[in-house]
């Protein structure tokens, strides 16, 4: 029988990724942990990157993992989180690079100002920026992104004036996007995560507030399905596809779940009942 398993990495774990039974949690440290039996042990990198990492992500060679730090660094594992070899500067950029997404072979890295965003399309071997002047101007941002996360089809620039979102549509090779409105005029929530279900034909994106928008057309259009006037934000959010399950995990160890790839939610006890009111920043899911 088939089984589902929730993987959390409380504060002051930044990330938890996973590609198959590989898994990887980093921390504000720079320290890593391993897993190669989906979760059930984890063994600390002897060799892992000595500069603080903020995200990461698997690519879709086995084994290679790309994390983003501080400084514009990047660190790059090929036997899934063990050994790390890092690399400065990477784009000509300096300035920390807070969200890192990987899909359709491409990779895309955000940092906190207002001028780097940035590509790579050979799984982080080279980066190139990104002009946002080219993305329809600044709007009520400011000009100013503090992440990007991406799927194939979609890309979330989250600023760091007010916090506000701008959904984008990734045109056909990544060349060129187009900015979508989501149908709430009050879409001010900034967004921290976004995924793919239903076999890449539905996204879904968390952030302030508790918020949830939902897009059924791979990211052309968006909505917001769920919203909370609450001061914890949802941070992380995991789908599976093959039972249509959706997790929403975030501040003070609040979780949500959707059994509709994310078009209705209810909550979920805390995963942390005797940690207290820790934060989640990271979340995986693994079916077998």
């Amino acid at each position: 029988m088939a089984t589902t398993n929730l993987v959390t990495a409380p504060s002051p774990s930044n990330y938890i990724v996973f590609q198959g039974a590989l898994g990887v949690i980093g921390g504000t440290a720079g320290n890593a942990v391993y897993t190669t039996d989906g979760g059930q042990n984890w063994v600390l990198a002897p060799d892992a990157p000595s500069i603080p990492t903020s995200s990461a992500a698997f690519t879709s060679t086995a084994g290679r993992v790309i994390a983003t730090g501080t400084g514009g660094d990047i660190s790059i594992s090929t036997d899934g989180g063990q050994n790390w070899n890092e690399s400065t500067d990477v784009g000509g950029t300096t300035e920390d690079l807070l969200e890192l997404s990987y899909s359709a072979g491409m990779l895309y890295a955000g940092s906190n100002t207002s001028q780097e965003l940035l590509r790579s399309i050979d799984e982080g071997a080279n980066w190139t920026e990104i002009n946002l002047a080219t993305l329809g101007g600044s709007g009520t941002q400011g000009g100013a992104y503090r992440t990007a996360i991406a799927t194939s089809t979609s890309l979330a620039l989250t600023g760091n004036v007010n916090l506000n979102t701008r959904f984008f549509e990734i045109n056909p090779g990544g060349n060129s996007f187009a900015e979508v409105a989501p149908s709430d005029a009050r879409a001010t929530d900034p967004i921290f995560r976004m995924t793919l279900t239903d076999g890449g034909q539905t996204a879904v994106a968390v952030g302030g507030e508790r918020a949830v928008y939902r897009s059924g057309n791979s990211g052309g259009a968006w909505s917001r399905v769920y919203r909370e006037n609450a001061a914890s934000d949802l941070l992380e959010i995991e789908c599976l596809d093959e039972i249509n399950v959706c997790v929403a995990a975030g501040m003070e160890g609040f979780a949500m779940i959707s059994f509709d790839s994310g078009a209705t939610w209810e909550n979920l006890p805390s995963p942390s009942p005797d940690l207290g009111p820790v934060d989640f920043r990271g979340l995986a899911l693994t079916y077998r």
